[in-house]
């Protein structure tokens, strides 16, 4: 158990301490609920805090809206892939996805976001140099960095687009 909240839960609450709670979270590809529902978890008390959660696979999206309102989480659950509905969902302050796809593919799936003024809060492994390395070829963002509190040789990637 104490691998469980060190590894998947400790690792959702750092991405939520970088960014604001009383904002508007998007998580892509939420599966299971990391990070969605742990940030939800924190958002419940929050006057205006509101996360949406992205999930294409129909069975995991149905177990994150039972868990979202068992829970009380002021969350709303897309049925979807986030290329069918990232025009559509309500803009958020800050866009997350773990263990998702390479940077690079996750910066097309969330580039009209980040140049509408997201923040993204992406957790990488050991290999995020070349992640970059290959996403800076084809996208110009900026990127901080900010050390795992969970790996050692792991970084959460702030990415935001340049602003005119």
């Amino acid at each position: 158990m104490s691998e469980v909240w060190q590894r998947h839960i400790t690792d959702s609450v750092q991405i939520l301490a970088l960014g604001r709670t009383n904002a508007r979270w998007l998580d892509i590809g939420s599966g299971g609920g990391l990070p969605g529902i742990v940030i939800g978890c924190f958002l419940a008390d929050i006057k205006g805090a509101h996360i949406d959660l992205v999930e294409s696979n129909g069975k995991k999206a149905a177990f994150l809206r039972f868990v979202a309102g068992e829970l009380n989480l002021p969350a709303t659950i897309h049925a979807a892939r986030i290329e069918a509905v990232v025009e559509t969902l309500p803009q958020p302050d800050f866009v997350t996805a773990r263990a998702l796809a390479p940077l690079g593919d996750l910066m097309g799936f969330t580039n009209l976001l980040l140049k509408r003024g997201a923040t993204a809060l992406f957790p990488k492994g050991r290999g995020f140099e070349e992640e970059l390395t290959q996403a800076q070829q084809s996208w110009h963002f900026c990127c901080r960095y900010h050390k795992s509190l969970t790996d050692r040789g792991a970084q959460i990637l702030e990415i935001t687009m340049p602003q005119p």
